[in-house]
Parts: structure tokens; C-alpha cells; sequence
């Protein structure tokens, strides 16, 4: 059986990112750093998003980012 998908939405600043799940309306604040062109690491108290993500997809309003 294949894991929940569950999406964020993340803003990112200069300094930090927010992100809220829509699922359980959680806000979390958390810091963020380009690894290479199409990978971030996200860091926060929250340690669901605390990982590696590959970006797979965007555009200018958003980001499509899949957890490595």
C-alpha cells in the first residue's frame, strides 16, 4: 500500500519559509537553502517537511516539489 500524498503550501522569502497543510490547517516557519539548480533542503520544527525535495515542476506562481 502506497503512503498519503500530502501537500503544503509553502512561501518562501529571502531568509525563511512558512507553510501551512491544509489538512490539519498546522502553520510552521522554517528555513530553506538551494543544495543545486532543482534541490532544496527544507528545515523546520515540523520533521514531515525536514528533508531534501527535488523541484519537478514550475512556473511563476509556484513551485512543484517532491520529497527525495
Amino acid at each position: 500500500m502506497l503512503p498519503e500524498n500530502h501537500f503544503y503550501k509553502i512561501t518562501f522569502n529571502v531568509d525563511h519559509f512558512k507553510s501551512i497543510c491544509p489538512i490539519d490547517s498546522s502553520d510552521v516557519k522554517g528555513d530553506w537553502k538551494v543544495k543545486t539548480p532543482r534541490m532544496l533542503k527544507l528545515k523546520s520544527p515540523l520533521k514531515k517537511l525536514n528533508n531534501s525535495y527535488y523541484l519537478k515542476e514550475y512556473d511563476y506562481s509556484y513551485l512543484l516539489l517532491v520529497k527525495t
